[in-house]
């Protein structure tokens, strides 16, 4: 259930506000879209395999620990925590957004 909730917190803001904040670009914002889809289905791959090879509880800090020893494992698992907090905060910044448009604009509401 954790986990589920962390892929939703972290595709659900990004996949609508990219677009939006990309829009101004014109053409060349496709490219730019692309691109970490692109990153995405490679960090997806690269865990798929660690996780097929080293099947062990911990994720990212289960892989680096065992490939590069407990200092690196202890600076990936810290490096996690902190980003899946920020990840957290741009959740509720990307609500704020919409929720400020939804108030913003009567014809929405009714």
């Amino acid at each position: 259930m954790a986990t589920a909730l962390l892929v939703g917190n972290m595709i659900g803001s990004g996949a609508f506000l990219l677009p939006a904040f990309l829009a101004a670009f014109g053409s060349a914002s496709l490219l730019a879209w692309g691109s970490p889809r692109q990153a995405g289905c490679c960090l997806r791959w690269s865990f798929a395999r660690l996780g097929r090879a080293h099947p062990k509880t911990g994720g990212p800090y289960a892989y680096v620990r065992r490939a590069f020893g407990d200092f690196l494992g202890f600076r990936t698992a810290w490096g996690y925590w902190i980003a899946v907090r920020v990840g957290s905060a741009a959740i509720a910044v990307a609500l704020v957004n919409y929720l400020g448009y939804c108030l913003a604009s009567p014809n929405l509401i009714a």
